[in-house]
């Protein structure tokens, strides 16, 4: 499997734990940024020192990019295992759009996790299964 890839499918089980995964990982994330920048916060609300203010606003610069590079990686990542999924369902990759509508995308999500793939291949490739 090819996580950064459109083409082949995906089953059920590597879909639902790689989502998963991503999502418990970007809690973490969050929550270890949001401890990493509470240092960073003056009390009250203005900076007494101008070189420590430089110093503090690059910090928060330089690890807000970080969490923005990370999630844009798993963006990617969760458009292409869902495009990889539908395959499996043998539907057609534009479908993964809906992911981004607000409330459709978690019943898109059940959708891809629930159902069960086309047996043997189909026109996007082999049975992940190898039925």
């Amino acid at each position: 499997m090819k996580l950064f890839e459109t083409a082949g499918r995906i089953n059920r089980a590597p879909y639902i734990g790689y989502t998963i995964g991503m999502n418990v990982l970007s809690v973490i994330l969050f929550i270890v940024l949001i401890i990493v920048l509470i240092p960073f916060m003056p009390a009250d609300g203005e900076f007494d020192d101008i070189d420590a203010a430089a110093f503090e606003s690059a910090a928060v610069l330089a690890i807000c990019a970080v969490m923005v590079l990370y999630f844009i990686l798993t963006t990617i990542l969760y458009v292409t295992l869902s495009i990889q999924r539908l395959h499996d369902l043998e539907k057609d990759g534009m479908f993964v759009l809906l992911a981004f509508v607000p409330t459709v995308n978690f019943i898109f999500w059940l959708y891809l996790c629930i159902m069960k793939g086309t047996d043997g291949p189909n026109q996007y490739g082999e049975d992940p299964l190898g039925n």
